[in-house]
């Protein structure tokens, strides 16, 4: 792409238009569930490539690809754990990845030279009419600026990508509107390494229901001795001084910062954080709905509540772009409990922060 080459919009209906921009080598911006994407064919090394250049993504950090359906896992898979492809069948599709061993034909770029290859099934009609014209997996990652808040939205996607790539698909607003949760499977053990809407519960549920499986059927299959534990390498320390790609997407570099300084405080310091920096370029993003009375004595410009874990994720990203379009140069956000989707919310907030 050149610069005389204008971005197209696309709308939902010409999926299949979009299917033949990725076959022919093009990067298309597509909506998800989660958030938006910008694939590539995965199998087309050069294509891949050109992610890593429109984002200005660390080429150690891997992508996702994403399949449409479970079908299509053997071209990507060299071969897969029984309970891996269990937890895959159980919440696919929708915001959920697992990496296996790759197959030969996914290229380097795809995996950061990994022997493994994280992979997801969209739920989101839209991408996955893209996906089933293509007939090839997609690698994509979310289409922002790297380090940037995801776009959750065909504005936010279209801000972070004119001009950068030969298609936007312009499609709704994402429903779940954090990153997908991310898996692995060794020897029957889950480990969580990035979090997202299919919560630790939802895990620790699945692999009890196959494990009562196997005892019902008298063995004592993998699946069953599965158990779920917190990723703990060095993603989650010494961000940038870790050597090597990263073992998942999104788990070691710098995420998710807008432009102004994020302060994240649980609900029992705002008040404290409120008298700290309030001000007139400050913006306030708190579990509860508000009222603008509430905290207006100390002058914060914006103000979003939410009433629900799930409406904070869901408006997370965009909050923090409006921040940053409103001129704010502080946002105190209110961290969620580390139960079920607060452990996503507290990961996004925490790395915006520079916390980790």
């Amino acid at each position: 792409m050149t610069a005389r080459d204008p971005t197209i919009i696309l709308d939902p209906a010409h999926a299949w238009r979009a299917a033949d921009i990725l076959r022919a080598g093009g990067l298309v911006v597509f909506p998800t569930e989660t958030v938006y994407g910008l694939g590539a064919n995965a199998f087309d090394p050069r294509a891949c490539s050109r992610i890593f250049a429109a984002k200005g993504r660390p080429t150690g950090n891997p992508l996702i690809v994403h399949l449409a359906g479970l079908d299509q896992l053997p071209l990507v898979a060299q071969r897969i754990e029984p309970a891996a492809r269990l937890l895959l069948e159980r919440f696919s599709p929708g915001p959920f990845t697992i990496i296996v061993p790759r197959s030969q034909r996914i290229p380097d770029v795809v995996t950061a030279g990994l022997c493994s290859v994280a992979v997801r099934i969209p739920s989101s009609p839209v991408a996955r009419a893209i996906l089933t014209h293509c007939g090839f997996p997609v690698a994509a990652p979310s289409a922002n600026r790297s380090g940037r808040p995801s776009p959750t939205d065909f504005d936010s996607a279209l801000e972070h990508m004119d001009g950068r790539v030969e298609a936007i698909v312009r499609g709704p607003d994402c429903e779940i509107g954090l990153e997908s949760t991310v898996v692995r499977v060794e020897s029957g053990r889950v480990r969580v390494l990035r979090e997202g809407a299919v919560t630790r519960e939802m895990l620790r549920e699945a692999i009890a229901d196959l494990a009562r499986l196997d005892a019902a059927a008298g063995n004592s299959a993998e699946s069953g001795s599965a158990t779920v534990e917190l990723c703990s390498g060095p993603e989650y320390g010494a961000l940038d001084a870790a050597e090597g790609p990263a073992e998942a997407p999104g788990t070691r570099y710098r995420h998710y910062r807008p432009e102004a300084a994020l302060i994240a405080v649980e609900r029992a310091d705002l008040a404290v954080a409120l008298d700290r920096y309030g001000g007139c370029a400050t913006a306030l993003l708190a579990l509860r709905p508000l009222q603008s009375g509430e905290v207006q004595h100390r002058g914060c410009s914006l103000l979003f509540g939410f009433d629900s874990l799930d409406h904070y994720a869901r408006e997370l990203y965009r909050c923090l772009r409006a921040c940053d379009q409103g001129g704010c140069e502080t946002i105190i956000a209110e961290l969620p409990p580390a139960a079920g989707m607060g452990r996503a919310l507290r990961d996004r907030l925490l790395r915006a922060a520079g916390r980790y």
